[in-house]
């Protein structure tokens, strides 16, 4: 939830810093007039972008396995434990 707090924070700042220069252009030269306000736009969409997502993946740590989880309810048996421990008890009653 930080890094999304962090993300919004830097894009209000880039956007304000952008706005504050593009009213004052007419300071820089003219070949920057143009550049300077750009670039700042597209540092304050693209780091909160880039900050969004890879703030999606998580990393699983060693030794542990992913959980399933459907609606809320968490799988109590991963499926490959399930899967090798089914296969090797089957009884062949007729």
């Amino acid at each position: 939830m930080g890094k999304l707090v962090f993300a919004a924070i830097v894009f209000v700042l880039g956007y304000a810093l952008y706005v504050g220069v593009r009213r004052q252009r007419q300071l820089l030269p003219a070949t920057l007039a143009e550049i300077v306000p750009r670039a700042i736009l597209a540092f304050a969409i693209g780091i909160p972008a880039l900050i969004v997502l890879f703030s999606v993946f998580r990393i699983i740590p060693a030794g542990q396995v992913g959980v399933k989880v459907l609606f809320g309810e968490v799988e109590p048996v991963p499926p490959a434990a399930r899967a090798s421990t089914s296969s090797g008890t089957r009884s062949t009653t007729s």
